[in-house]
């Protein structure tokens, strides 16, 4: 019994050692504020349009929960990341067109409080597995002025 408890010892050791050094959640790619982060806009990856593989693009769904205006441009200011073992690294998008080439307003007199819209990556292997978070960053209008809102959707990319 007493030869375990060295051997058992160790093994913990080695377990906090190599959780350690992982990526730490609180090291997130873009710098947030909690109050416009996921608050009024909010991002998804409806599954009836999505593969999940790294050869097909994704589609986001964004959804307007605010009492005022948000404005975006055609692209959403979509920003990709790729959570690696170095922590997380901004990949770029494939060109896309997206049309209409207007700014998209989501407001409370307005019709859309719903919008899909493809993010093609550009990922290196497609062979295999890809973390990713989508970011999307917009201009709310409030009485003092321009607030920025982002929100994010973390999504597995599998063969």
């Amino acid at each position: 019994m007493k030869t375990k408890f060295p051997i058992m010892l160790l093994f913990l050791i080695m377990q906090f050692a190599f959780l350690a050094c992982g990526n730490d959640e609180s090291e997130l790619p873009v710098d947030l504020e909690d109050n416009y982060t996921n608050q009024q806009i909010k991002l998804f990856t409806p599954g009836q349009f999505n593969t999940y593989e790294p050869i097909s693009s994704v589609v986001l769904e964004v959804q307007y929960h605010s009492d005022n205006d948000i404005v975006f441009p055609n692209d959403f200011n979509v920003k990709i990341y790729e959570r690696t073992r170095k922590g997380w690294i901004e990949i770029p998008e494939r060109p896309i067109l997206r049309l209409p080439e207007d700014d998209i307003r989501f407001s409370l007199d307005g019709k859309t409080t719903v919008r899909l819209f493809t993010v093609d990556p550009d990922l290196d292997n497609y062979g295999q597995t890809h973390d990713l978070r989508f970011y999307i960053f917009g201009d709310m209008k409030v009485d003092g002025g321009i607030r920025p809102v982002v929100a994010y959707v973390d999504v597995k990319l599998s063969p």
